[in-house]
């Protein structure tokens, strides 16, 4: 008996774990089924810090648009009027903000100024050589290397102008062929396209494009939309132009080759409801999205649209009720946020790409001027001139 007991104690100690230190625990395997170990939650079940983000701030803690305030501007070496042009115009890789169109003891006059981020007070322009009379219901665009102001002309004359260069100041440019008043112009990478009508009385809308380095215009065929109740937009958007209007099959989109010239098929608007009109179109070169706004009879809010080549059209939120129109513009920040505005009142909207919806600011009374003035440089909204403006003018962070 004594033997048997002494096999059965050298058996127990060949199949025994080997010993650990003091203090040391066993191993322990956790079923599927126990729940988290102590090793994946080690403070009584707090997440463990390679599944949280500590330094990234929440959605609700990331500034927006509300947070933003209206700042003056310096004062402006020439009094703001109504209808006075305000465009960015980028020098090098600085935004800045380009006007033209003053006025002196009631009068209209075609003095300019340039405000730079950067510069701590205005750059004064001269006036161009244009008539007095083409002082008021101007346009004009930014090339990249010059301003051009386009305006309509008097008598029988057609749509005439005056470029704008930093190191050169202004020249006369070439009359155009058959346009005498514009209604839209757009930048599409080398050119200047203008639609507009002529003097006699011919329906449709016409198109010229102008070359700013040879001084030239060219006749373009007429666009395959047309101009009907305030729904005729335009935009560049790389070397093509944009424009959308009414179509025989209602509200369509077409793309202008400038360099063939022709004219894509209309493609048509497909978005829910009632087609928009009073349309406000702005186009972004980095993504290629053309931004459509506008009212739908029977709604009560702006509709928002975007269209790209290859998906066609996407609808957007609908815009908060600060920003009401009828009369609104559009264009795309520096950061490649849509801003849109009400060009009476001013109050603006920004849609964060990020939510996907909009954040709104309304327009002090300051702002709130007939004829004002407004554009979007860099990430700030400017507003400028007015009735009883003076030199003053205000600036909104659009993107925080």
């Amino acid at each position: 008996m004594l033997a048997g007991l002494l096999v059965v104690v050298l058996l127990a100690l060949l199949v025994a774990p080997a010993d650990h230190e003091d203090g040391e625990d066993l191993p322990i395997e956790a079923s599927p089924d126990d729940g988290p170990s102590d090793e994946a939650s080690p403070r009584g079940g707090e997440p463990s810090a390679s599944l949280s983000r500590p330094d990234q701030a929440s959605d609700r803690d990331r500034p927006t648009l509300e947070d933003t305030d209206w700042e003056a501007l310096p004062a402006a070496p020439i009094a703001g009027r109504q209808d006075a042009l305000a465009v960015e115009a980028t020098i090098g890789d600085a935004p800045s903000l380009w006007l033209w169109g003053g006025e002196r003891d009631g009068d209209a006059t075609l003095d300019g100024a340039r405000l730079t981020p950067e510069a701590e007070g205005w750059e004064e322009i001269s006036e161009p050589p244009l008539a007095p009379a083409q002082a008021r219901e101007a346009t004009g665009a930014w090339t990249g290397e010059a301003m051009v102001v386009l305006a309509d002309a008097p008598g029988e004359r057609t749509v005439g102008g005056a470029a704008w260069e930093p190191e050169r100041g202004w020249r006369e440019i070439a009359a155009a062929h058959e346009i005498a008043t514009w209604q839209r112009v757009a930048w599409e990478g080398r050119r200047l396209v203008v639609l507009g009508f002529d003097r006699t009385g011919r329906p449709g809308v016409r198109a010229e494009a102008y070359d700013p380095d040879a001084d030239r215009w060219r006749a373009l065929p007429r666009p395959p939309v047309r101009d009907g109740q305030g729904s005729l937009g335009v935009t560049g958007l790389g070397e093509e132009v944009v424009v959308l209007g009414d179509s025989s099959g209602g509200l369509a989109l077409t793309r202008l080759d400038a360099t063939e010239p022709r004219w894509s098929e209309p493609e048509p608007w497909t978005g829910e409801g009632p087609r928009p009109r009073r349309l406000a179109v702005t186009g972004h070169d980095a993504t290629g999205t053309v931004h459509l706004i506008g009212m739908q009879t029977g709604r009560d809010r702006l509709g928002a649209w975007t269209w790209q080549r290859q998906d066609g059209w996407r609808s957007l939120p609908r815009l908060p009720a600060e920003v009401t129109g009828p009369d609104v513009a559009a264009a795309v920040t520096r950061s490649g946020h849509l801003a849109v505005w009400d060009t009476g009142r001013h109050d603006v909207a920004v849609l964060d790409p990020e939510e996907d919806r909009w954040h709104a600011r309304t327009a002090p009374v300051e702002a709130v001027r007939e004829g004002a003035a407004a554009t979007v440089v860099g990430d700030d909204l400017v507003v400028w001139g007015g009735e009883g403006a003076g030199p003053d003018g205000l600036r909104l962070p659009l993107t925080p």
